[in-house]
């Protein structure tokens, strides 16, 4: 029901009002779970872990760099070498290795820790924050088990939990006594002096360049379409098929999924899964759909990216699973009939459609009345800073919103980004996340927060939201 500006979502639901959220009926949901990022990549306590991080303002924060040179497994494979260096009973922050590195941001250098490929034993347990500590898991044992492997090696941990760096820390800047980075070049030769040559003539200046052009139009679902599929290509953390493990644990009934970054959804949520028809919307890459599929529902994963959608075949082949993978946008749906659906899976995603108002309408479609949408989305206020200044971790405000890529980047940077298969982005309002959903006629049911781990802003406030949205049946049924 909206009013004054708001509205109110019944059964547990919540206000907005002048903007804002005030929860009801509990508030906040955390559910049981979690990750752990270590060595081989990432490890669910609890259950499954699955994420599809389709998210993100800063999805860029997440894989972002100014040059394809230094991108995906290159810059990856550094961020390993380095760490792999760290001695034992010595540790090294996320913000110490990015400055070594170049060109990186600490968050890079933690997706790196959750990347890394499978067989490659580094010490990840020697990274830790700049404040001395072992980054929390919302969920799960990691940190404890961080801090213990930290322990047996001799490192010390003071009464607030904090490693004192100037005894234990590692140096990472190239001045420092780890001795030259294998990576750096040779270093320069000090020139010998040269006699001063003659006065060389007035240069003529320059003529200016001509102002870099924007592009005359980007078809923007096809693009998204070549950019996801370059970040299978990267090793994207969001793009890693869930393992055999998890897929037994689902068909345990010990299963969970994710919408945002490290929150599970509540299993209130679900209905009963045996059987039930589950739509995953914008959801490739072979992590929700497969663990629903693994708990009894007919799934069909439905996805703008064909390597996206391979992830998901290939981990239904390599576990027996029936899935269906479909490729199309988030926002037509009209392969499907209407009500053909029990439920919606939509983690976050809808930061790279242009126009929210189809996606709700067509999701709400194609669900049965009494039928459930699942939804994770990012917030606006990421998109008002400063991305490079974000990607150092300040908080620079920069844009307006709305903010959309096609239109607020420098023309130059928007042609880098179309040129090395970057995914664009569009900040979306909470009147066209939140109203746009009740007006496509749903209830909203269910509301909670999450962070994004290692964000800035993430220090101060949750960048990104979930909601549970039901298509109520007609009146008098």
């Amino acid at each position: 029901m909206a009013h004054g500006g708001g509205f109110v979502a019944h059964g547990g639901g919540f206000v907005a009002h002048g903007g804002g959220f005030v929860a009801h009926g509990g508030g906040f949901v955390a559910h049981g779970g979690g990750f752990v990022a270590h060595g081989g990549g990432f490890v669910a306590h609890g259950g499954g872990f699955v994420a599809h991080g389709l998210a993100a303002r800063r999805f860029r924060s997440m894989a972002r760099t100014r040059s394809a040179a230094v991108e995906g497994a290159g810059l990856y494979g550094r961020i390993h070498e380095l760490v792999a260096r760290i001695p034992r009973g010595r540790v090294a922050t996320y913000g110490g290795i990015a400055a070594r590195i170049g060109r990186c941001t600490p968050r890079m250098v933690g997706y790196a820790m959750a990347a890394t490929p499978a067989g490659l034993r580094i010490p990840w347990q020697r990274v830790i924050n700049s404040r001395g500590e072992v980054s929390p898991r919302r969920h799960g044992e990691g940190h404890r088990d961080q801090r213990a492997l930290l322990a047996a090696e001799g490192v010390e941990f003071d009464e607030r939990g904090r490693v004192d760096l100037a005894r234990f820390g590692w140096p990472t800047s190239p001045t420092g006594d780890d001795g030259p980075h294998p990576l750096e070049g040779r270093a320069r030769r000090t020139p010998a002096p040269r006699r001063p040559a003659a006065a060389p003539a007035p240069a003529r200046r320059p003529a200016a360049k001509p102002a870099p052009r924007r592009p005359a139009s980007i078809d923007v679902v096809a693009h998204n379409a070549a950019a996801w599929d370059a970040e299978v290509a990267r090793r994207n953390r969001w793009t890693i098929p869930v393992d055999a493990g998890a897929i037994a644990r689902a068909r345990r009934g010990d299963w969970q999924i994710l919408l945002t970054p490290t929150l599970p959804v509540p299993r209130s949520w679900f209905p009963p899964l045996h059987g039930a028809r589950v739509l995953c919307l914008a959801s490739g890459g072979g992590q929700q759909g497969p663990i629903l599929a693994a708990a009894g529902a007919r799934v069909t994963v439905y996805d703008n990216s064909p390597k996206q959608l391979a992830q998901d075949r290939r981990v239904a082949r390599r576990e027996g699973l029936e899935l269906a993978a479909i490729r199309g946008d988030m926002a037509d749906l009209g392969r499907f009939a209407d009500g053909a659906f029990d439920l919606v899976v939509h983690p976050i995603a809808n930061v790279f459609a242009p126009d929210l108002r189809p996606v709700w309408r067509e999701a709400h479609r194609v669900l049965r009345p009494g039928g459930e949408l699942l939804a994770g989305f990012t917030c606006p206020i990421v998109y008002l800073f400063d991305q490079d200044d974000y990607d150092r971790g300040r908080l620079t405000v920069r844009h307006r919103l709305p903010y959309a890529d096609v239109r607020d980047l420098p023309a130059d940077a928007l042609r880098e980004r179309l040129r090395d298969r970057r995914p664009l982005e569009f900040s979306h309002t909470l009147t066209e996340q939140i109203a746009g959903q009740l007006e496509a006629g749903f209830v909203l049911t269910g509301f909670y927060e999450d962070i994004e781990p290692e964000d800035p802003l993430s220090r101060y406030t949750p960048i990104h939201a979930a909601t549970r949205a039901r298509r109520e049946p007609p009146a008098g049924r």
